[in-house]
């Protein structure tokens, strides 16, 4: 939890002068990450925010979103929240989870939608939510399992 704050690491194979090894599935890639705070009244939250992103080749493990690189408070009304996170590359990405742990005075979320950036393939992926994810609205979950839509259908 020193320098960058993150307490996941992936490590790769290397050779002896660190550099990976040629032909390796497990190269390490970077996924930019946004989530969109909903504009309601209330959608804004205290509560601690996880989220892991699936695709066809494994998964990041769920992190926590700790250091927004856009707001000093995070997950209020109307906000976007980004956050650059390293892991293997996923391939295709599949889906992402999102929850929280209902901490905090005001825990109740709601989330419009994760929006993942493959950087190495230069591809976008969107993941519509428009759900509260809160234990006394809508249907009183607190954790969520989202799908990629086409950004034409999203728009």
């Amino acid at each position: 939890d020193e320098d960058d704050k993150q307490i996941v690491r992936e490590l790769v194979p290397t050779d002896e002068s660190g550099k990976p090894l040629e032909g390796n599935i497990l190269e390490e890639n970077e996924y930019v990450v946004r989530v969109y705070t909903g504009d309601k009244f209330g959608a804004g939250t205290d509560a601690n925010v996880f989220l892991s992103v699936h695709g066809e080749n494994g998964d990041t493990g769920e992190r926590e979103l700790k250091e927004s690189e856009t707001n000093m408070n995070k997950w209020e009304r109307g906000n976007v929240d980004k956050f650059t996170m390293s892991a293997i590359n996923l391939g295709e990405v599949k889906k992402v989870k999102v929850r929280h742990d209902n901490k905090g005075g005001g825990a109740a979320w709601f989330l419009d939608r994760v929006e993942v950036e493959d950087v190495k393939a230069k591809k976008k992926y969107y993941f519509p939510c428009q759900r509260w994810l809160a234990t006394d609205e809508d249907d009183g979950q607190i954790a969520r399992e989202l799908v990629p839509v086409d950004k034409a259908v999203y728009e």
